[in-house]
């Protein structure tokens, strides 16, 4: 089962302290997608994190990123990362003969490959996701039930926010570390889920 904009309405509605016909929830919707696209950009959580395969064509330097994504975090051919460069590099590296991916660069929507592909190679690629935008409160999110509710405390945020709450920010920001905290503890206890990593791309 997948948390719903119903529930997470409900479960902000709550946080706030008032009830659905209070006549101050006209902008929920707006704060609680700013709040679900704030949460998604701020950390890969590992239910963001995806995988696909991009095989490459002869004579191709230019692939689309995956659907959705927001950052590259990893492309690998066979046992070996490609490395990140600057454009100048990739382009250098394109001055000389086909061979296999070694480099890349991202450009706006297109992932630049180096050297110039001579062939078919498949090249794993691990990248993140943003968040679904929900409309009707029916749309669920990506975000496990159990976090469900650190979601609700961004939109909170968000919602504190447009009304120029400022006791009610700091409130839900100090509930956002701690929610924060709980979930790298959580993470780091288990076996089967990457690290949170901080952004650095923005």
């Amino acid at each position: 089962m997948s948390t719903t904009l119903a529930q997470l309405k409900t479960k902000v509605i709550h946080k706030l302290g008032e009830t659905s016909d209070d006549g101050m929830l006209d902008n929920l919707l707006e704060s609680i997608n700013a709040g679900l696209q704030q949460m998604a950009t701020e950390y890969d959580w590992p239910w963001l994190v995806q995988a696909t395969t991009i095989s490459t064509v002869a004579g191709t330097t230019d692939y689309n990123l995956p659907t959705g994504t927001t950052r590259i975090r990893e492309l690998i051919y066979r046992d070996n990362p490609l490395t990140d460069v600057q454009l100048a590099e990739l382009v250098r590296y394109n001055q000389i003969n086909g061979g296999e991916p070694a480099l890349f660069y991202i450009q706006n929507s297109t992932i630049k490959i180096a050297p110039i592909p001579n062939g078919a190679y498949d090249i794993y690629t691990e990248y993140v996701v943003t968040e679904n935008v929900l409309s009707s409160d029916s749309d669920t999110i990506k975000c496990p039930d159990h976090y469900a509710d650190l979601v609700a405390v961004y939109a909170t945020i968000e919602e504190a926010k447009r009304r120029k709450d400022q006791v009610a920010v700091n409130i839900w920001e100090a509930s956002k570390k701690d929610w924060i905290l709980r979930i790298r503890d959580n993470i780091q206890r288990s076996k089967n889920l990457p690290d949170i990593l901080t952004r650095q791309d923005w």
